[in-house]
């Protein structure tokens, strides 16, 4: 009988599988992304490394078949470790460590370790059972594939987007979400996976023992049995807790959770009752229905069923029960949205209900297109909401900054997910926009259910981008316009980013200290983030803030000067002299200081710095205006804000932006009627800036809109689409302008032309 060595040696399949795995990683440390001993690599390497350890196990078993199967499986678990060690010994020599190796050690021993026992185990049962090697592995893919099988069909059956899989281990949910660390229920999973496998080893000893029969061979099989029974019944216990260990969450568990209620004409909505989401459900449920109304009418469909949205208190709440944190979801399969909270009016419901509804002219069997391009371009076209700038302003100037990727690859099925989203949405939001304007939304409904463009528009792909690109160039497009689109796509998508997850944890992580007031963590995590990638802006911003809002002035005046001696990206530049504007005002170099802010107010890209500089720069000719400073500073109680602004009011009667920033805090304490009052009083007074006067207007637009005054606010949003500069701005006050007159049309506005004072 040959040595396991000289077996592995003559193997040809052991040969094979080695240098696959060798090719594999060799190929993912040309992307940082999969370069890196993470998450990502190790789910890579986990499904052929079961395939390789359940074909060796399978080739080790038959050649020693005489042999105790404990004793083979640990042979078989020793010859499939190269299969483990080259691609680790590899990957650390390529560089490819990671920013956290101990982390990315532990899941490379949860994912492809314990995979490796796990398909060994099956492996060496299927070749006890049938016997001959072909037959074997036959029955091992076959299972393998049924697992995966089992796992999609539940994964696209139930609300959660992570799953667990013994074969793969863990997929961790939208790739939108950058922070991917082990969960507790992860290890919880892998701990049922051992379980599993202690019940194969006893199986397997069962199978064997002596020859005969009788007293001997129960008495032999009996410690297997009884640790087969006690595996069973932890693995029952396991299983039927598996929601609470948030192993997996059926919808039964998740509406259990969830378990407010609220109906409204076309939805179900779930929901925490004991949250802000709770308090706030009549509203969010007339939101729901508006926006309905908006993309059912765009889309010229209906549905005669009520869809259902989940609503989550808190991006961890999400996380922790269906996988993804900061993602919103849509579920065509199921008629299902999640979503977390957001102030009214919610920013991505009418995208995400757009999903929902384009199921009606889908691919029937699918009930969604597979071409992901397609998918978000109509999403992206219907909601028509990217901020101050429209899809098609976006997209033009993409092409100008030579960021625009080819929308023919953004068009592939698989494509869309390796460019950074913002431009990946907002092209093809673009173009299925122009589409729809210039041909009709029946077109490209065809197309979206299956049909070639030639097919449907009578004009190739080609054309129609061309088409497309050229009324792009009809699309006004100012500098500052310009520079808000450099500010904002001038980076690379999460696959070509190094140590992507450990960053994005640091900076939650670090933002979230912040918000607590515990200024000395933030700097500390954000610091992390510089020794990595010191040029890092968001770090930068975050470490920055974190020692001004700390008091540590020296340090923040040091930093606040090297930023904009060395700094490249304008927001990271504008904050920079935000801050030492600040300091310098508080150290009384008024003089100094207004150079900051003018320097702000001619490089802005944004209406908000805009109004920011502007309201500083009268502030600092106004005697009493250090109370403004203090009220647009981090870490300020907001009680003593609200006081210390009266208190400006009271000493400058005339001064307008008080006012503003008096009514613009009580209007986010959804004290309405007292910010209508003071947003009133500032558009009399009259504003420093023309944005800051538009902004107002908008803000008590709003706040008359929730005291049911639906003619006062529109007059007011009006004011915003006729004088407002930026395409953006004036779109969200239309919007806001239909949003009222569907209110009157609801019947809940008979005051609704009156003005509360």
């Amino acid at each position: 009988m040959r040595s396991l060595p000289s077996l592995l040696s003559r193997s040809g399949s052991f040969w094979f599988w080695l240098a696959g795995l060798t090719l594999l990683t060799l190929l993912a440390s040309q992307t940082p992304l999969l370069a890196a001993l993470g998450y990502e690599f190790s789910l890579l390497l986990t499904l052929p490394v079961a395939l390789a350890a359940g074909w060796t196990a399978i080739i080790i078993g038959r050649h020693y078949r005489e042999q105790r199967a404990l004793s083979v499986f640990g042979m078989a678990c020793l010859g499939s470790l190269p299969y483990l060690l080259l691609p680790f010994l590899l990957t650390l020599f390529t560089g490819g460590a990671g920013c956290n190796f101990w982390e990315g050690i532990a899941f490379y021993l949860l994912m492809p370790g314990l995979t490796l026992l796990y398909a060994t185990g099956w492996g060496l049962l299927w070749q006890r059972i049938l016997r001959r090697p072909l037959y074997a592995c036959i029955a091992f893919v076959l299972f393998l594939l049924s697992s995966l099988a089992l796992t999609i069909i539940q994964t696209l059956r139930h609300p959660p987007l992570f799953a667990y899989n013994h074969f793969f281990g863990y997929f961790a949910g939208p790739i939108y979400d950058e922070v991917v660390q082990i969960p507790l229920s992860f290890l919880l999973y892998r701990g049922i996976s051992l379980l599993h496998l202690v019940e194969l080893l006893c199986v397997l000893t069962m199978l064997e023992g002596p020859p005969g029969g009788g007293w001997q061979r129960i008495r032999t099989r009996q410690p297997a049995l009884i640790l087969f029974t006690i595996s069973a019944a932890l693995l029952t216990l396991l299983y039927l807790h598996q929601g609470e260990l948030g192993i997996f969450t059926s919808r039964a568990y998740l509406q259990q959770v969830l378990s407010g209620r609220y109906e409204t004409p076309h939805f179900r909505l779930f929901y925490p009752p004991d949250s802000r989401v709770a308090q706030e459900i009549e509203e969010i449920g007339r939101d729901h229905e508006f926006r309905y109304s908006q993309v059912s009418q765009f889309l010229q469909v209906t549905t005669s069923e009520k869809l259902v949205s989940y609503i989550y208190a808190s991006p961890e709440q999400k996380k922790r029960l269906i996988g993804a944190g900061q993602t919103m979801i849509a579920d065509p399969f199921n008629g299902e949205m999640h979503l977390n909270y957001r102030p009214f009016p919610h920013p991505t419901l009418k995208h995400e209900l757009t999903h929902l509804l384009s199921t009606s002219f889908a691919p029937p069997w699918l009930k969604i297109n597979l071409n992901m391009g397609l998918v978000e371009g109509i999403a992206e076209a219907t909601a028509w909401q990217s901020g101050e700038l429209t899809p098609h302003q976006w997209s033009r100037a993409m092409f100008e900054l030579g960021l625009a990727p080819p929308l023919d690859t953004l068009l592939r099925p698989w494509s869309f997910w390796l460019e950074l989203p913002a431009r990946s949405y907002l092209l093809t939001g673009s173009f299925v926009r122009y589409l729809i304007d210039t041909y009709g939304i029946d077109k490209f409904k065809a197309v979206y259910r299956g049909k070639k463009f030639m097919q449907s528009f009578g004009k190739s792909l080609s054309q129609l981008q061309q088409e497309w690109e050229t009324f792009l160039q009809s699309v006004p497009l100012s500098p500052t316009d310009l520079a808000q689109a450099r500010a904002s796509l001038i980076r690379p998508p999460l696959v070509q980013r190094t140590c992507a997850h450990e960053i994005a944890r640091l900076k939650r992580r670090g933002w979230k200290a912040y918000r607590q007031g515990d200024y000395s963590q933030a700097a500390r995590y954000f610091a992390a983030i510089q020794r990595w990638n010191p040029r890092d802006a968001e770090s930068q911003r975050g470490l920055l803030a974190s020692w001004y809002a700390g008091k540590n002035t020296r340090q923040a005046y040091a930093l606040s000067a090297r930023i904009i001696a060395e700094a490249e990206a304008l927001p990271l530049l504008l904050y920079a002299h935000n801050v030492r504007g600040d300091l310098l005002w508080e150290a009384g170099k008024r003089a100094e200081a207004r150079q900051e802010f003018l320097w702000i107010q001619e490089h802005a890209f944004s209406s908000a710095y805009k109004r920011l500089a502007a309201i500083k720069l009268a502030a600092l000719n106004q005697e009493g205006g250090e109370q403004v400073r203090y009220a647009l500073s981090p870490s300020r109680d907001q009680g003593v804000v609200l006081f210390r602004l009266h208190q400006l009011i009271v000493q400058a009667p005339a001064f307008a932006p008080a006012y503003y920033l008096l009514g613009r805090r009580l209007l986010e304490k959804h004290l309405y009627r007292e910010a209508a009052r003071y947003l009133q009083q500032a558009v009399q007074l009259g504003l420093p800036e023309e944005s800051l006067h538009i902004e107002a207007e908008r803000l008590l637009g709003i706040a008359l809109y929730h005291l049911v005054a639906y003619g006062a606010a529109q007059r007011h949003f009006q004011q915003v689409v006729e004088r407002g500069t930026r395409e953006g701005i004036r779109l969200e006050a239309g919007d806001w302008i239909a949003r009222c007159r569907w209110e009157e049309g609801q019947n809940r506005g008979a005051s609704s032309n009156i003005d509360p004072r």
